[in-house]
């Protein structure tokens, strides 16, 4: 089956950090983000953090973006996989849904979820925001229902990511937490990361998509 790795040099994560509220958290710009070009690999990779301290509430979460050239693809795989080789720690179900953050990664693109905008100002906390059902939000993947942290990570690309393999030259993914960010549901006072490595890691822990092109149709011509 043939594979498409992620391009390294597109790969990076947005991070939050310092919010008293989870609405705040989950709407304003990013505070930081970093564009991976050398780091192989990252123990909060995605991230979500709450805690109560003597300073107060504070909230933050990380979502990481990942870019695949998918120009050589040109009619939509019967079924496809997208795979991630897991790093230390799997706290966290993960999901990739659409992003739209090319050419370059920037703190702006906290929010570069597609089709997100009305959920994101909708955040309460209860679900309010979930993108769980949006209209205009394409989950690319299913979740990923258990994280091996020394190993292979894998998910099916649903039949809305299928069709986006053909029509997008630059599949954009935001892997992002699914419990608490996806579905809006403020999380537990807790520090929960999940792992990964990045598409400049050594060959063999690189993400990537691996898919299965649709056979050709047989025509029955017995008499």
């Amino acid at each position: 089956m043939p594979t498409i790795e992620s391009s390294p040099t597109k790969d990076g994560m947005v991070q939050s950090y310092l919010q008293s509220s989870w609405a705040s958290l989950r709407t304003q710009t990013g505070t930081q983000y970093r564009a991976v070009t050398d780091n192989q690999r990252d123990a909060g990779a995605v991230f979500v953090f709450y805690d109560v301290g003597m300073r107060g509430t504070s909230f933050g979460m990380v979502r990481a973006f990942f870019n695949f050239d998918t120009s050589g693809i040109t009619e939509a795989p019967a079924s496809a996989t997208l795979n991630f080789y897991g790093y230390y720690r799997n706290d966290l179900d993960v999901i990739a849904v659409a992003a739209d953050y090319m050419p370059s990664l920037t703190t702006a693109d906290w929010q570069a979820i597609r089709g997100a905008e009305e959920e994101f100002a909708a955040s309460d906390g209860a679900g309010a925001g979930t993108l769980d059902s949006a209209i205009d939000v394409k989950v690319y993947s299913e979740k990923f229902t258990s994280w091996n942290p020394d190993g292979y990570n894998t998910a099916n690309i649903t039949a809305t990511g299928l069709n986006s393999l053909v029509t997008e030259d630059d599949w954009q993914i935001c892997l992002m937490e699914y419990d608490y960010d996806f579905l809006d549901i403020e999380p537990p006072v807790a520090s929960n990361l999940t792992g990964l490595y990045w598409g400049d890691a050594d060959s063999g822990r690189r993400p990537y998509i691996d898919y299965t092109l649709a056979g050709a149709a047989v025509t029955d011509n017995a008499t």
